[in-house]
């Protein structure tokens, strides 16, 4: 498995997944795949780019599999390869590294403004 060490140009992206992992069989054989939306900017400037990823390393694939689904924030560390189709991007991610992100925090920590009848927040 690549290392920071031998590997430079690794990756980390960290996102929600946008549906259930499925094994899909290629020419060296099975491995895993699911999307991961990443988001960036606020309001009007938000954007979310999708993120094709695939595992390949078998014990990674079973927990994967066992514990990944739609909706579940994950980071992943890998490469990501840029393809162009026409006018369409797409983003694909080889995973050497997935992890559950249960710590994903929307918002900002501190103090709120806003106020309701039977509570100061």
């Amino acid at each position: 498995m690549p290392t920071p060490e031998n590997k430079p140009d690794l990756q980390h992206i960290a996102g929600y997944v946008g549906a259930d992992p499925e094994i899909k069989t290629g020419a060296n054989g099975e491995f895993v795949t699911f999307r991961v939306g990443v988001s960036t900017g606020y309001g009007d400037e938000s954007e979310t780019r999708w993120y094709g990823v695939a595992v390949n390393n078998e014990t990674l694939q079973g927990l994967v599999m066992d514990g990944i689904r739609k909706g579940t924030p994950v980071v992943c560390e890998g490469i990501t390869r840029i393809v162009n189709k026409g006018e369409n991007t797409y983003y694909n991610f080889n995973a050497y590294r997935v992890g559950k992100a249960d710590w994903f925090v929307i918002g900002q920590a501190g103090r709120s403004s806003r106020k309701t009848d039977d509570e100061d927040f």
